[in-house]
């Protein structure tokens, strides 16, 4: 008889005498479940010991059955019957048994009994109930799929002694046990084997299986040191749980998320394996390649400038910082110190200290580009007197802590000459020293504007001897000529402008000379000095704590300024009666230098087939290499809206032997080049353009780069730049920089720059040549060249037409003369030019900054030809 109820069925089966057994199935399932059993098997029939199988089918179950295995135990090896039974009661109230089966014989013990699926239907047990009517006992439960035992799915428990009246069941539910959640068979093992087990509710879940994990991620990754694997492991959908060996040191699996998490912590490739778990604990596994690679990130260093330190402070903590937070590491690149760790301590003496710091990188920042700073170190006790003549006229003296040198400055009213003494003192502090007098060489008017060109002298210069001693507290002593005596005091030695006390000097800038002298003291006092050739005036002033520093001189002029004292650097202007000015700037006397010109270039119009090549020549000096970045730009200057740029040019670089040294044509885009121009400050170039560039070491020597057009001619740009990481503190330098090629009227002119950096003004010759190139058997050389020098603003500086006459731009600007032309040509190296003819040259101060020069014809109708532009610095 079927009873369905609520959403189960029963159906019992009675095994006695061997064992009895009843079974009753629960289905769980949206809508009650009614099924038919079919167990009949023949009365009489023999079931030999070991195990035998018979199958209950169940309409609703997937339509398919299950195979009910039991398991016997052979005792007296009496063989067992089968026979049917009539049906026998559970008591319970919903639970009916129809039909039986004896294993005949009490000697045929039962060991285990299987319930399987008999096509391999997957479903998820709930719970059963056995009654060990034949005696207590342990038992084992334990699940399988495709006849493998799951690890996560196993059971034990005990038994107590059950009763052939059915009153006695044991319970066993699993459904909170996930391993259990896909099989296709379950075993109940028993640790005694008995002869009576009566069964009931086996409930089973039908719902749809848990799918085997499968691994789709993929199975390699790269990460920088540092940085988190972007990578998370993927499944079928499967996968509940992950974890993985064999990882990368500090990384590791989200167990939840199956994301890679942490940072990478040391280099190399790792044969990683992933893991991924279902929900009943099925594992699969998958091999992971994890390479880790240098992270190489950018980072940056800060180092702030250094002040003036004062020798006898021992030591100074340098506080440069990298972004990267990594280490600094120091070296004292020039001047009476040393360091140790970030520990910069003096020698005593004074002078200029240069102090490189830098970071190599490590495994996740690249290294830094290494940053420089440069300050002065003055030795204590400098000694500053200020004083006058026997007619009244000012001076001032500025002796060093050893009393062995120091410098003498003044200005005469009564014949308008200045003077610069330098001094050497002996063991008693006397000295005695010949100077020539500072006079105005140009006729000037009232105002000092010149009224000639080239300059004519006004009056004649002298030579004095300056003598006399030092004493604890002043300085004496006479000069010969004029028959004055002076008398100066000492200053104190502490003050509110003590930081600052010493003598400067400072150049006239845009003029071809011009200097300021300056000694300050250490108590608010200055004496300043103007000469030029038009004007030669001295006089007293003050500064204040600050630097700033005035002085009114005679000729109704005031000179106003500053001196930043943490670059030891003087700069000002000095004004006239008529409203112009003349800016100057310069450097406390023992400062070193750094000005130099460091990056040059060239632009023309270039056919090699009319005219031959660009040609731009330099010389690097010094005694070691010189790093250098070459470009030879066509196609990006149409970026700056220029229409005939040469499509195509192509870079040669000649040694003084005429041996080509590097040979380039397009840059293609190379990232090593990319970085060197950011970090020089250049233009970026198109990337995939064809303009060429070359980055290379040369020895010091005299080379030409030439630049020629591939295919159609145009306008091309020459740049050279010096492409070391501290320029201004290496001793090889770009000190000679010239061009060659066709000049014609509009875009042909031939227009080069240049830079000039360091922490003083450079002084420089350019020259433009043109007749003086007949000389050199060059054809169709220009008959007639015009220089222009401009600065960042495209404000012209200086210009030249023909050498031997000054062109200035305003009435106070110094030009130089012919002779001092000539006479810096030939301290430089140049060919000389010819009298009379009409090649331009000029000599200018300059401060650091960009500039530009362009030589171009000077008269509309000045027929094109070849001209040579040159770039000296002077001394």
């Amino acid at each position: 008889m079927l009873r369905p109820t609520s959403h189960r069925f029963r159906r019992s089966l009675a095994l006695l005498c061997g064992i009895t057994l009843a079974i009753t199935s629960r289905l769980l399932a949206a809508a009650p479940v009614v099924g038919t059993t079919d167990f009949d098997p023949l009365s009489g029939d023999i079931m030999d010991a070991g195990s035998t199988t018979t199958e209950v089918s169940i309409s609703d179950f997937d339509g398919s059955g299950w195979d009910i295995t039991v398991t016997t135990v052979e005792v007296a090896g009496t063989p067992g019957l089968i026979r049917g039974l009539a049906t026998y009661g559970v008591g319970s109230t919903d639970a009916v048994q129809t039909g039986g089966v004896t294993f005949g014989g009490s000697d045929m013990l039962v060991s285990s009994v299987a319930f399987a699926s008999n096509d391999g239907t997957e479903f998820k047990l709930g719970s059963f109930a056995i009654n060990a009517a034949g005696g207590a006992t342990d038992y084992t439960l334990s699940g399988y799929r495709d006849d493998v035992a799951l690890s996560g799915a196993v059971m034990t428990g005990a038994l107590p002694q059950g009763s052939l009246g059915g009153r006695s069941f044991t319970t066993i539910d699993v459904s909170g046990h996930d391993g259990f959640n896909n099989i296709d068979r379950f075993v109940v093992t028993f640790a005694t084997p008995g002869s009576r087990f009566l069964w009931d509710n086996i409930e089973v879940d039908l719902a749809a299986p848990v799918p085997v994990p499968v691994i789709t991620s993929g199975s390699s990754v790269s990460v920088a040191f540092g940085d988190t694997p972007a990578y998370t492991i993927t499944t079928n959908g499967a996968g509940v749980s992950f974890s993985g060996t064999d990882l990368v040191p500090g990384v590791s699996v989200d167990a939840m998320t199956g994301e890679l998490t942490g940072t990478a912590q040391e280099l190399g490739t790792f044969g990683a394996t992933l893991i991924a778990a279902n929900a009943e604990g099925v594992e699969v596994s998958a091999p992971l390649t994890l390479s880790v690679h240098p992270a190489n990130l950018p980072q940056s260093i800060t180092f702030n400038a250094i002040g003036t330190q004062s020798a006898d402070q021992g030591s100074l903590t340098l506080g440069a910082t990298a972004s990267s937070g990594l280490p600094i590491n120091y070296t004292v690149v020039s001047g009476p110190a040393t360091v140790s760790g970030s520990t910069l301590t003096f020698t005593g003496a004074g002078g200029t200290v240069t102090v490189r710091a830098a970071q190599a990188g490590n495994n996740r920042y690249a290294g830094a580009v290494a940053v420089t700073q440069s300050f002065e170190v003055r030795q204590s006790g400098q000694l500053v007197f200020f004083g006058t003549t026997s007619a009244d006229d000012a001076f001032a003296v500025v002796v060093d802590a050893n009393r062995t040198s120091g410098t003498l400055i003044g200005y005469l009213a009564g014949t308008s000459e200045g003077f610069v003494v330098p001094l050497a003192l002996d063991g008693s502090g006397q000295f005695t020293a010949t100077a020539a007098t500072l006079v105005a060489t140009d006729s000037t008017t009232a105002n000092g504007a010149s009224t000639s060109s080239p300059r004519t002298p006004a009056r004649d210069t002298h030579d004095y001897t300056f003598s006399g001693a030092l004493s604890s507290d002043a300085i004496t002593g006479t000069i010969s000529g004029v028959d004055l005596e002076f008398t100066g005091q000492l200053e104190a030695p502490a003050g509110g402008t003590a930081a600052l006390a010493g003598y400067y000097s400072a150049s006239a800038l845009g003029n071809a000379s011009g200097t300021t002298h300056a000694i300050v003291g250490t108590t608010g006092s200055t004496y300043l000095l103007w000469a030029s050739p038009q004007t030669v005036a001295g006089g007293s002033g003050s500064i204040g704590g600050g630097g700033n520093f005035s002085a009114t001189l005679p000729g109704d002029l005031t000179l106003t300024g500053n001196i930043d004292n943490s670059r030891a650097t003087l700069s000002g202007t000095l004004a006239r009666a008529d409203g112009s000015e003349s800016a100057f700037a310069g450097l406390a006397a023992g400062t070193t230098r750094t000005d130099r010109l460091v990056n040059i270039s060239i632009r023309a119009q270039v056919d090699v087939a009319a005219s031959g090549p660009l040609i731009t020549g330099f010389v690097v000096g010094g005694d070691t290499p010189k790093h250098v970045l070459i470009r030879a730009i066509g196609p990006t200057l149409e970026d700056f809206g220029l229409t005939t740029a040469m499509p195509d040019p192509k870079i040669t670089i000649y040694n003084a032997a005429g041996e080509s040294v590097a040979s380039v044509d397009d840059w293609s885009g190379d990232f090593s080049i990319q970085q060197l121009t950011s970090r020089l400050g250049a233009f970026p170039l198109d990337l995939g353009s064809k303009d060429a560039v070359a980055e290379t070491q040369l020895p010091p020597g005299a080379y030409t780069v030439h630049i020629e057009n591939v295919g159609a001619a145009g306008v091309a740009l020459t740049e050279i730049y010096d492409a070391s990481e501290t320029p201004n503190t290496e001793a090889q330098r770009l000190v000679n920089i010239s061009s060659r090629s066709l000049v014609s009227p509009g875009e042909g002119q031939l227009v080069g720059g240049f830079v000039v950096t360091g922490n003083s003004p450079k002084r420089i010759l350019v020259r433009g040549v043109g007749p003086e190139l007949a000389t050199f058997n060059v054809a169709g050389f220009l008959t007639n060249p015009r220089l222009s020098l401009y600065d960042a603003t495209e404000t012209p500086i200086a210009e030249n037409d023909d050498w031997e006459t000054g062109l200035p731009l305003t009435p106070n600007q110094t030009v130089a003369t012919a002779a001092e032309i000539a006479a810096a040509a030939q301290s430089v190296g140049g060919f000389p030019l010819t009298a009379g003819s009409q090649d331009a040259a000029l000599i200018v101060t300059l401060n650091p900054g960009s500039y530009t020069v362009a030589l171009a014809v000077a008269t509309p109708d000045t027929a094109p030809g070849n001209g040579l532009i040159e770039i000296y610095e002077l001394p």
